[in-house]
């Protein structure tokens, strides 16, 4: 019985699996994963009690006669592979423990027996779900996962919520103070179920996710009662959902679209003149003031420094200041810049007390809300 792996996908997809461990020091039993030795591919499992990451090792040569599972330390097997200089290297289990050889060099680990933790998630009734591609996929949970609040005791906000419509799949999330969402059109989808289903999936779960999605290509997003699996021909991840109703957004979106004063403006300009102001101010605030077709930017403390801002497009004939939290635009410019370093964005306002939203010009599917900070002594 012998596996003849590459060391580095295999070792990729062990460290695959340690992100779904438990990484707590007081869970040191729960940083365990599952070997599984079939006839063509070896399953490496995980899990961490909310997720179940099940990641495939295929081998040049697989010399097998029955199925084999072990239970090893994940700390222990990385540190073995990070220490092997060498292509190509054998693993295959011997009696209870797991072997791996190259050269003449053999490193035996031991095999854990634990039995707290299951490797296989609950059962789950599918209902269907949309393929999509990985990077489409990625672009669009970064685009609005920054404005989740894990900590937000709201727990329908504690998640990214992803609405399947008949020609779109909607992501959106808010902490109550912001707002993003996005939409991916013409999603290929599957199953008879499928119609106006809504799911919210944890912080952390979706951030785990993204790193996975960096090295593969279609992705399954499969819908379940309590449970949303994502599935590729590499690995498969079981996410437990986050229970409750997500809040009504789309009025909230449309109202702050609807504001009259408007600017457009180079997303790497604005995001400069935003981080310096930032710097100087000590509340993290700034106010920005449209006067005489102008447009600058100051300190949230009256008397402090003013910046003016170098602006393409103007549309408004009323002047209007506005104070926001700096912090929540820069994290939107952050995404749209690692999107696009030429991006050119779009502010729309109203009044002083009314949400702003912020566009990426020519991105019309992506839109982002976010609360105004109140003015004081100016």
């Amino acid at each position: 019985m012998k596996y003849t792996v590459n060391t580095k996908e295999f070792l990729n997809v062990v460290k695959n699996a340690d992100v779904y461990t438990s990484r707590g020091k007081r869970n040191k039993k729960l940083q365990n994963i599952d070997l599984v030795f079939e006839n063509n591919r070896i399953i490496i499992r995980s899990s961490n009690h909310s997720e179940w990451f099940e990641g495939y090792v295929f081998p040049t040569i697989a010399e097998i006669s029955d199925s084999v599972s072990l239970v090893v330390n994940v700390k222990s097997l990385i540190s073995v592979l990070k220490n092997v200089n060498i292509e190509v290297i054998d693993v295959f289990p011997r009696d209870t423990d797991l072997v791996i050889s190259w050269e003449n060099k053999e490193i035996v680990l031991p095999s854990i027996e634990d039995d707290t933790i299951s490797f296989n998630p609950p059962k789950y009734k599918e209902f269907g779900g949309v393929t999509v591609n990985a990077k489409e996929l990625a672009k669009h949970l970064n685009r609005v996962v920054f404005a989740v609040n894990p900590k937000e005791l709201r727990i329908p906000l504690q998640g990214v919520n992803i609405e399947l419509h008949h020609d779109n799949i909607t992501f959106v999330a808010t902490d109550g103070y912001r707002l993003s969402y996005t939409q991916l059109f013409n999603p290929d989808v599957f199953g008879d179920s499928t119609e106006n289903v809504s799911v919210l999936l944890p912080k952390d779960a979706v951030t785990r996710l993204l790193k996975l999605l960096r090295k593969t290509e279609e992705v399954k997003i499969v819908f379940c009662d309590v449970y949303t699996k994502i599935v590729t021909s590499q690995f498969q991840v079981v996410i437990t959902n986050v229970m409750g109703t997500f809040p009504t957004w789309g009025p909230i979106a449309d109202a702050a679209r609807s504001g009259n004063k408007v600017i457009e403006v180079k997303a790497k300009v604005l995001k400069e003149a935003i981080s310096l102001i930032r710097s100087l101010d000590s509340d993290g605030g700034a106010v920005m003031s449209i006067a005489r077709q102008k447009v600058s930017l100051s300190t949230f403390d009256k008397g402090g420094p003013t910046l003016n801002l170098d602006v393409d497009i103007i549309n408004t004939r009323e002047d209007i200041k506005v104070g926001f939290n700096t912090k929540f635009l820069l994290d939107f410019l952050k995404i749209v810049l690692k999107e696009n370093k030429n991006a050119v964005v779009k502010l729309v306002m109203d009044t002083p007390k009314r949400a702003l939203f912020a566009q990426v010009v020519d991105t019309p599917e992506w839109g982002y809300v976010f609360m105004p900070k109140e003015i004081r002594n100016w």
